[in-house]
This record gives structure tokens, sequence and C-alpha cells, in this order.
């Protein structure tokens, strides 16, 4: 399973790298973007999972 962030969909609330730093940061314009390509680990899933559930403008999707 891949994560992505739809960047239209991004308010910069910035939770999901709070959450997971290893998979999200924020660019210049204040929209978070994916540092893994490619399928995910368990664990990485699991914070995917976690911050997609936390994210307000739901901006986060997992792919499978």
């Amino acid at each position: 399973m891949k994560v992505r962030v739809e960047p239209s969909e991004c308010d910069g609330y910035v939770k999901c790298v709070r959450i997971a730093p290893s998979l999200f940061a924020m660019n210049n314009a204040n929209v978070a973007v994916v540092l893994v390509e490619g399928d995910l680990t368990e664990e990485q899933l699991r914070l995917a999972k976690m911050a997609a559930t936390m994210c307000p403008s739901k901006a986060i999707h997992l792919i499978e």
C-alpha cells in the first residue's frame, strides 16, 4: 500500500508531520509531501492511517 497527499486538499495543518515525521514534510508552499516512495512497511502504514484519520482536510489518501 502507498500513501499520497492531494496538494489541492492540503490546508497546512501539519498534523501529519507531527504524527509521522518520517513519512511527511511540509514544502515551501506549506503543503504536505510524502517522503517515502513505494509500498509502506507495516509500521509506516500504521502511521499513515493515523495521519489520514487525523488530517482535518482529508488530504491524505492510501492507495493499493
